[in-house]
């Protein structure tokens, strides 16, 4: 069958056109000129263009378009090819060629395409959406693509799913990638409207692809996409479509559609061969989809296709697949194409059975069977390594299913507490949103409860007896208890129903929702062996609820139709080993904190309701509500992907929460907590987000995120900076005399810093700045004056230096009161500090530093002197015997030191001898190492609010500097002026109750 008989150029194109085509349509001089045209436009636009939405594909080009044109012929019997028209072969060439052109699109074809009120409207009869909601739509599944989908589509390094960039933008991979999922979903749509209306191109612009200019060309069009489009659905829609377009479903004006579309999806199923996906490719090219790489490895398995064996209406496959996941994509390939045989005969038999008076009965397929080695599995084992069977992990019984309880969440009941309230918000939220939909559904009776949610616990503190969660929320029918509630992993809010309510045109999701992982009900077995449950959807007649009890290891459960309210109650009675334990994790008064167990949730809306051993417990303090603004605890932005990120330096509120859940409670000192920083500049923030489409990455737990860094932390670090540049710009003196230049913003890093790393706050002759290393080096200073000890922040020498320094230098302190008199002696580090001053040794980070002059009080080498000195230090003392004493300050210079103006400011300083301070003279060399991301956007962030790396002492200056900030932290000026930092109260000592945490 595949014996690949001479092909011959068609004259007007470079795609090859085998013979028996060109012999049937060279006499008929339009049908002849209608091919040409189609084939060279398609040719030429394979040609110039690659498939820059399909990188890793094997091939789709003009081979792959030769095989399947000759393919075609060769699946027909000798007696089917004598009945094909001439119409017949010229509308065979050109399907062919249109059935993969879709994938050959452009980026600025798909722009066109994807255009509001776009040329390409679909073919009435199969077609209702247009191309932009077909993408909304697509876009809002993709935006559900769990981690395994997205890693087998688009590789390793996959991300979220995130609007394209708007035209003229630069595209990522992924965003090629993500558009060609789309293409490959619908481009045999998109052959069918490239026949009719041509192919999308630049700017809106129509590439014409086949002749329309006459009613005869129109059809030959109309059919060619038709069978084009048919390769890739059902093809008895398009039988009807050619019944009521032209009543005809057999030959309408000579064309076997029927026929030509089954030789076409036959051919295109067996393009499976090793020369699509040649070894030597894969052998230089890592592929970033899973998906395409196990394609290719199909591919280059397959060694032959025949049907020269014993059995004239089979075809042999022989492959080796190398490993056990191309086995099985083999197999359910010969499985395809034998599904494909037979409904293709049954088809052929509807539509020319009938027909022997005219021998259409004749148009027949020279196979009817797919055979393969791969067929004899215990004779195909003893060839490869591997066990070719599919082999995964699956529940033998409910034993294993109660197993995974305890590892998943541990043994703490506050877990289920915290699931089921999670569980029943959300189902409020999802009834409010329903309500907009239907509001009919504002009469219906609810569930008679204090709140939207109410938690009960019954009992005692010396044992609780029972645990009740009832909402007022949307409910459940018997589907989504049996595919969902009961089914652990399996989420409702990720099935196409939930979309369908409560998600927008672009995919987002309408409402807060929280739960994502499908376990919620698992929890609830940590509270007792058996849940009872009593629900109504919300769209459901009354007498439609639905109640059952159940256990984990239950063979089947029974549930019952009930008159119920719309909500739903879940009671968990407590069996007797778990008294004692529910009871102790109960709170110690009526008021709840962040962290107990029956918290969890702090939002005002949906409320929640507590009441625990009869008595009402309230809320000991709030999150801040998504409807919120700033405040004096709380800071917020917005992006793209998370509806509102609040954050705050309080140490009364969680580490996380999301929606209104905690997620995190801690000290801002735990130790694993500082280890990380936000900067150089910032301790991590408190963080409130609101998350609406589920894509903050925590754990399954819910205890914690599954990566260290923030999916957000580009804006957080922006708004920190923001935040600072307020606090700057509205509490900073007037001069360097006051502490508020030791760090009084309360994000700054606490504890000891490294001694690498700049001061909080660097002064230069006019202003200060942030002490961020690429903030500084915008300054391009050439000079810094280093004090090390003395008061602190900058106080009684600072000004009078500033005076006697130059535009390019700055001024920086370290280790205030480190050479006070009263830690001589008793602070290791005093003589350490000594001699680091002495020989030049601090090097902040990001500059390179050459040490030019020390300037020492004689009265602190003194003072260095009475603590026993070791030899390294004694020889640092014979320094200062030997050096120029100015008004008791020992000028140490180094050669080519010129800085001596400076230098005689300095000495003019008093000398403090109970606190004295040290000075080094430096010369700023140039860069020394790349810094942080992070501090590289704090520094950018900085100079486009500010436009300048300092903020002047002068008031007018400094207003003016505001004003201009003001284009872009309006708000966050306004809540420093209503909420200054020196208004905050002092919060270094937490309560030392654990409840108020």
């Amino acid at each position: 069958m595949f014996r690949n008989p001479p092909l011959m150029k068609h004259p007007l194109s470079l795609m090859k056109i085998p013979q028996f085509i060109t012999g049937r349509i060279q006499a008929e001089h339009k049908l002849s000129s209608f091919v040409s045209s189609a084939i060279d436009r398609i040719n030429s636009h394979i040609s110039a263009n690659r498939m820059v939405f399909f990188p890793e594909y094997t091939d789709h080009g003009i081979t792959h378009l030769e095989l399947v044109l000759q393919t075609a012929l060769d699946l027909a019997t000798e007696e089917a090819q004598a009945l094909l028209t001439t119409s017949d072969a010229a509308v065979l060439a050109v399907a062919v060629g249109l059935h993969d052109f879709g994938m050959h699109l452009t980026r600025e074809g798909f722009e066109s395409l994807i255009t509001p009120g776009c040329l390409w409207r679909g073919v009435p009869y199969f077609d209702q959406k247009p191309w932009d909601i077909l993408w909304q739509e697509f876009y809002a599944d993709a935006t559900r693509f769990d981690g395994r989908k997205l890693r087998s589509l688009f590789g390793e390094g996959y991300r979220p799913v995130r609007p394209l960039p708007m035209p003229g933008e630069q595209w990522e991979d992924f965003d090629y990638l993500l558009v060609g999922e789309f293409l490959r979903k619908f481009h045999p749509r998109l052959a069918h409207e490239i026949a009719l209306y041509g192919l999308p191109g630049k700017a809106g612009l129509s590439i014409s692809i086949c002749q329309t200019g006459s009613a005869e060309q129109e059809f030959l069009a109309d059919v060619s996409g038709l069978i084009a489009r048919s390769h890739g659905m059902d093809l008895r829609p398009c039988l009807a479509y050619l019944e009521q377009s032209y009543n005809n479903k057999i030959a309408p004006r000579g064309v076997h559609a029927a026929f030509l579309a089954v030789l076409l999806r036959i051919a295109d199923y067996f393009q499976i061969q090793a020369s699509r996906a040649p070894t030597a490719r894969t052998e230089v090219n890592s592929f970033q989809s899973q998906l395409s790489a196990r394609e290719w490895k199909v591919h280059q398995s397959i060694s032959d296709i025949h049907n020269t064996g014993n059995d004239p209406e089979a075809i042999f496959v022989i492959a080796q697949p190398g490993d056990v996941d191309s086995f099985l994509k083999l197999k359910g390939w010969l499985a395809g194409v034998q599904s494909e045989l037979d409904q293709s005969w049954a088809i052929l038999g509807e539509v020319y059975g009938l027909q022997k008076h005219v021998r259409l009965d004749e148009l027949g397929l020279k196979i009817r069977r797919v055979k393969s080695n791969l067929d004899d599995i215990e004779q195909f084992s003893k060839t490869v390594s591997y066990v070719p069977a599919k082999i995964s992990f699956e529940a033998a019984n409910a034993d294993l299913l109660k197993l995974l309880v305890e590892p998943l969440y541990g043994d703490d009941p506050a877990i289920a507490i915290r699931e089921l309230i999670q569980n029943a918000v959300d189902a409020v939220r999802e009834f409010d949103s329903l309500l907009t939909q239907h509001p009919q559904l504002q009469s219906v009776s609810r569930y008679p409860i204090d709140g939207d949610v109410l938690l009960e616990v019954e009992g005692s503190k010396e044992g609780v007896t029972a645990v009740r969660f009832t909402d007022r929320g949307v409910g459940m029918t018997a589907q989504i208890i049996q595919e969902y509630f009961l089914r652990a992993g399996a989420s409702f809010r990720r099935s196409a129903a939930w979309r369908h309510d409560h998600e927008d045109s672009t995919g987002h999701s309408k409402i807060l929702r929280t739960g994502r992982f499908g376990i919620g009900a698992l929890a609830a077995f940590l509270l007792g062996d058996e849940i009872e449950l009593t629900t109504r959807h919300a769209l459901s007649a009354p007498d439609d609820g639905i109640s059952f009890r159940a256990k984990l290891d239950d063979e089947s459960i029974s549930l019952s139709r009930v008159l119920a309210p719309v909500g739903t109650c879940i009671t968990i009675r407590t069996p007797p080993r778990l008294k004692g334990r529910i009871a102790k994790v109960a709170p110690t008064n009526d008021k709840l904190g962040f962290g107990n167990a029956f918290g969890h949730y702090f939002l005002r809306k949906p409320s929640v309701s507590r009441t625990i051993f009869g008595e009402a417990a309230e809320v000991n303090s709030w999150l801040p509500q998504p409807e919120d603004g700033m405040s004096a605890d709380w800071r917020y932005f917005a992006n793209k992907d998370f509806q509102k990120v609040f954050w705050t330096f309080r140490r009364s509120y969680p580490e996380l929460s999301s929606n209104g859940i905690v997620i995190k409670t801690g000290s801002a000192y735990d130790y694993q907590r500082s280890a990380t920083s936000l900067t150089s500049n910032f301790q991590i923030p408190y963080l409130a987000v609101f998350d609406r489409d589920g894509l903050l990455p925590v754990n399954l737990q819910r205890t914690a995120l599954r990566t260290r860094q923030l999916p957000f932390e580009e804006d957080l670090i922006r708004s920190v900076t923001d935040d600072l540049i307020a606090h700057a710009l509205i509490e900073a003196p007037e001069r360097c005399t006051s502490d508020w230049l030791s760090g009084k913003y309360e994000g700054f890093k606490k504890g000891v810093r490294s001694w690498r790393a700049w001061p909080t706050w660097v002064l230069t002759k006019d202003g200060f700045l942030l002490g961020n290393a690429p903030l500084i080096e915008a300054l391009s200073p050439r000079i810094l004056l280093l004090a090390v000890g003395g008061a602190a922040a900058y106080q009684g020498w600072a000004d009078e230096v500033r005076a006697h320094t130059t535009k390019d230098g700055l001024i920086a302190a370290i280790e205030a009161g480190v050479f006070h008199q009263d830690r001589m002696g008793v602070s290791t580090g005093v003589k350490g500090t000594f001699t680091q001053v002495m020989n030049g040794f601090f090097f902040f980070d990001g500059f390179q530093l050459r040490h030019s002059a020390t300037l020492i009080p004689t009265v602190l080498a003194e003072r260095i002197g009475q603590l026993r000195p070791g030899k390294a230090l004694r020889r640092d003392l014979a320094k200062i015997g030997k050096a120029t004493i100015i008004d008791g300050w020992a000028s140490i210079q180094r050669p080519g030191f010129s800085l001596t103006q400076l230098r005689d400011a300095i000495c003019q300083l008093p000398i403090n001898s109970e606190d004295p301070v040290a000075f080094c003279l430096f010369e700023l060399s140039g860069t020394q190492e790349q810094r942080s991301a992070q501090d590289n956007s704090c520094a950018t962030r900085w100079l486009e609010v500010l436009q300048s790396p300092v903020v002047p002492f002068d008031t007018g200056e400094r207003a003016k500097l505001e004003q201009r900030a003001s284009d872009q932290i309006a708000e966050v000026l306004s809540n420093r002026r209503q909420n200054p930092q020196t208004r905050i109260k002092n919060e270094e000592s937490s309560s030392s109750d654990p409840e108020s945490i």
